[in-house]
This record gives structure tokens, sequence and C-alpha cells, in this order.
């Protein structure tokens, strides 16, 4: 119970980032960054310890893709760039 709170409170900051239209298209990307970096990294630990890589998409992946897109937004508020 207390793990499917944390993550509708995680899948709730990241839809207030991402609900408007015109950053919709950067959320995804950011999820994206984060979520393959994290399984990436993981794979490399792996190997590096000489276990088998697992390639599996992980619940991790997706926590640290919708962290990604939390941090993110916060840099992008304080972020002197506009993009348009």
């Amino acid at each position: 119970m207390n793990k499917k709170w944390k993550f509708s409170a995680l899948l709730f900051f990241t839809l207030m980032f991402g609900g408007c239209a015109s950053t919709s298209q950067n959320v995804a990307k950011d999820f994206e960054d984060g979520a393959i970096s994290n399984q990436q990294q993981r794979q490399q630990q792996q190997a590096s310890r000489g276990s088998s890589q697992d390639n599996k998409f992980k619940d991790e992946d997706a926590v640290v893709g919708i962290f990604n897109v939390i941090l993110q937004g916060i840099v992008d508020l304080f972020s002197d760039d506009k993009k348009n």
C-alpha cells in the first residue's frame, strides 16, 4: 500500500509538470532519458560484477524516469533559457 502511495505521488507531480501541451514532448524525452540511463547503468554494474545482464525494464527504471522528469521540471522553472 505504501509503495502505491509513493508511486501515485510521483505520478501526480509528473503530470503537474507535464500538463502543459508545449512541455509534454519534453516530459516524454526526460522520462525516456532517465529510465534508459538507469537501465544502462544497472546493466554496466552487472557486467562489471560478472553476473548475467538483465535486459528487462524494471519498476525502478520507471521511478528514476519519473524522478528525472520532476528534477528537469524544477530546473526549467529556474532556467533563464526561453524555449519556444
